[in-house]
């Protein structure tokens, strides 16, 4: 009659360990998804952010090819000429505007 008073516990204590192991491997699988989601996220935002980088650099180099090439620099082109360069500089910095602007709407999806 001893162990049938003592067992009732034992039980209920095994139970509660099962369920506390239960609810922790929920819990840390949970916090791993988010996690995961974080570490993509934040790659995707790492890749963005190096094309854009790159395609700065590669404008960089262009600009910087076709003065070289012209054989001008700032004080000899004429004002026309400077008028041309600027107007291709804020065209490319439109259509980097508008990439920037829509790369995050795909980055999130």
């Amino acid at each position: 009659m001893d162990k049938l008073t003592k067992s009732p516990p034992a039980i209920k204590l095994i139970l509660l360990a099962a369920m506390g192991s239960v609810l922790f491997t929920a819990g840390s699988a949970f916090l791993l998804f988010r996690n995961t989601q974080n570490l993509t996220s934040a790659g995707r935002w790492a890749e963005h952010t190096q094309e854009v980088l790159l395609s700065i650099q590669g404008a960089s180099d262009m600009t910087q090819r076709s003065v070289f090439e012209k054989g001008e620099d700032a004080t000899t082109r004429p004002t026309s000429s400077r008028r041309e360069s600027v107007a291709e500089v804020l065209e490319w910095a439109a259509s980097l505007s508008t990439k920037i602007m829509f790369r995050p709407c795909r980055i999130l999806s």
